[in-house]
């Protein structure tokens, strides 16, 4: 879910500035 803050970045890529941004948003 976008804006959700999680433990780690359960997608590819790395950690976006924002948990709104990069990777669908998840942090």
């Amino acid at each position: 879910v976008p804006g959700t803050i999680k433990p780690h970045t359960e997608r590819l890529g790395p950690i976006p500035r924002n948990p709104t941004e990069g990777n669908n948003g998840e942090y």
